[in-house]
């Protein structure tokens, strides 16, 4: 079940690496990577010159938020 909110992209076979795909088709699971287009604008962190200017800042965890959101209720800890 896809959490509400999260987009998903329809999979695209010839991207999926042929030993994932092996992985799937013995159990259903697979360990991967996953590759994102873009990186998290880290530049205003960069700027802040205290740990609450930091805080205040935009991180991976939050601009990748969708994606961890998917991952972790495909396959929670």
């Amino acid at each position: 079940m896809i959490p509400r909110g999260v987009a998903q992209a329809a999979p695209v076979p010839e991207k999926i690496d042929k030993s994932v795909l092996a992985e799937l088709s013995a159990d259903d699971k697979a360990t991967f990577w996953v590759r994102l287009k873009s990186d998290a604008d880290l530049s205003a962190a960069r700027k802040a010159k205290t740990k609450n200017e930091k805080a205040k800042t935009e991180l991976a965890a939050t601009s990748q938020a969708g994606l961890r959101k998917l991952l972790t209720a495909q396959h929670p800890r």
